[in-house]
């Protein structure tokens, strides 16, 4: 105890007795000026001076003077106060712990308001509790301080994610070399090399950045905002004559009435090759809000509303070298021609979120179940173009702008906007390696109802003769994503 402690301990008897007298002198004074305020200052006095006699405050030291003690007259009326008395101060208390405003940890003194631990944040005010959940560890001020202080997060997704494939029409077919040249590739009979189902998806990384805040002590309301892109799926399909002496693109010849090929290889006659590449790209960004619905110690479940923002690009191209190789010809053996068709698709979505999402905490570990959807329109723009380059064998060029699926019917750019919903799921599992960084392992699924792909525009009905066919309609389909999310957040 220090000197100054003993001094107030061991004279604490001869100071309330000094106040008394103070009191006295100062009620004796006034009384002559203010009868009425008098009797109420004595009543007061009677009061104070009897409630500093308890001995649960004081303690009379032994062989100090005896302190006199008065009671306020019984008839005196109730002192009114002009002040509002000041509220009780409170202390938190856990159950393993001193007051979080005493609690001394082996490195010191801590204090829980530097912290952002304001008296009612883990108390009754927010509705919270401190040790239901398990202490991963932790001090007892740090089990709540998760609940306290961090008005921050930051989080960082390492994406693994598959998007759907494409289901492209019939483009590349064959057939045997003793095949007839004049239905050689010819569906249904022939072979198709390069058609439905042969596009598939595959694995694609990405990443997803997330940042909020909360504008309360109580976590109750926040807001927060996320970008998230997977990286370009691009694919290609490549064949030559060397490994397939009978190639073929098949369409339909509205002229004929009939199914028909343009022959791109046949032994004798033509050589070549056949590229198809593709392409796609998937990104967007929230802003959202989030809102406090219901909380326990150790779960909470928070509304969700904001606005979402995503883009999809499409591409497909065709090209197809022909190389006359027809020794009847002398004089154009060696010519070619390149048909190339390219279709691109693009879409754009804003649409408003409405969603919740809910966690459990149990120890370091917390389970989250999210989910919401987004309704809004989606912009969506075709761009069909072509081009034949004919080389004859002096090296000499001529062009024009029609392939084989991009017509001067169907050849330009298209838009319009459609409605779509956007629903996504989210399941995840953290584990705290600290009181401030989580480590995240999750499952996403994210579905949009209406999407154009570049592949789906492809008319295979072709008129040349009346130049009617193919025609452009916008085709719409659906398209997915999903896949596993690796995350790290933190809080600050």
């Amino acid at each position: 105890m220090t000197q100054t402690s003993r001094f107030f301990s061991s004279h604490n008897g001869s100071l309330a007795i000094c106040a008394a007298l103070l009191l006295s002198t100062l009620a004796s004074s006034v009384s002559g000026q203010n009868p009425d305020f008098a009797s109420r200052f004595q009543a007061w006095q009677g009061g104070v001076r009897q409630a500093s006699y308890d001995t649960s405050v004081l303690r009379q030291p032994e062989g100090s003077m005896p302190m006199e003690t008065e009671s306020a007259p019984s008839a005196a009326p109730a002192p009114r106060s002009t002040k509002t008395p000041a509220a009780p101060q409170r202390q938190l208390h856990y159950q393993d712990s001193a007051p979080m405003e005493t609690w001394v940890s082996g490195n010191g003194s801590w204090d829980g308001n530097a912290m952002g631990c304001s008296d009612g944040c883990c108390g009754d005010s927010c509705g919270m509790g401190c040790n239901s959940c398990g202490g991963c560890g932790q001090r007892p001020y740090e089990r709540c301080h998760s609940y306290c202080a961090p008005l921050w997060w930051a989080k960082i997704d390492a994406l693994l994610w598959w998007r759907k494939g494409r289901d492209v029409i019939p483009l590349v077919t064959s057939d045997p070399s003793n095949e007839a040249s004049g239905t050689a590739g010819v569906l249904p009979n022939a072979e198709v090399l390069y058609g439905p189902n042969s596009e598939t998806t595959q694995m694609q990384a990405g990443a997803m950045f997330e940042l909020g805040t909360w504008l309360d002590d109580c976590q109750s309301v926040g807001i927060g905002g996320r970008f998230w892109m997977l990286g370009r799926d691009s694919g290609s399909y490549d064949i030559d004559s060397s490994r397939q002496p009978v190639l073929a693109i098949p369409f339909f010849n509205v002229d004929l009435a009939t199914n028909d090929t343009l022959l791109v290889a046949y032994p004798g006659l033509r050589t070549g090759n056949i590229d198809i590449k593709t392409s796609s790209e998937v990104f967007g960004a929230d802003l959202y809000g989030k809102f406090l619905w219901s909380r326990s110690s150790c779960s909470r479940l928070d509304l969700i509303a904001g606005y979402q923002f995503a883009r999809l690009n499409d591409e497909l191209q065709i090209d197809a070298l022909v190389v006359n190789a027809d020794i009847a010809d002398v004089n154009a053996v060696g010519s070619s021609t390149l048909v190339s068709d390219r279709f691109t698709a693009r879409n754009q979505f804003h649409g408003g979120v409405l969603g919740a999402a809910w966690e459990c905490t149990s120890g370091c570990w917390t389970l989250g179940i999210s989910g919401k959807v987004a309704l809004g329109s989606m912009h969506q723009i075709v761009g069909i173009n072509g081009s034949s380059v004919f080389t004859d064998v002096a090296g000499n060029q001529q062009r024009t702008d029609t392939g084989l699926f991009a017509q001067g019917s169907n050849s330009g750019s298209y838009s319009q906007t459609d409605f779509c919903a956007v629903p996504e799921v989210n399941l995840s599992l953290g584990y705290n390696i600290c009181k401030n960084t989580q480590l995240s392992i999750a499952y996403n699924f994210m579905f949009f109802s209406s999407v154009v792909r570049a592949d789906d525009q492809i008319d295979p009905f072709l008129d040349t003769a009346n130049d009617t066919r193919p025609e452009f309609e916008f085709e719409t389909s659906a398209f997915w994503l999903q896949g596993l999310n690796l995350g790290v957040t933190y809080d600050f």
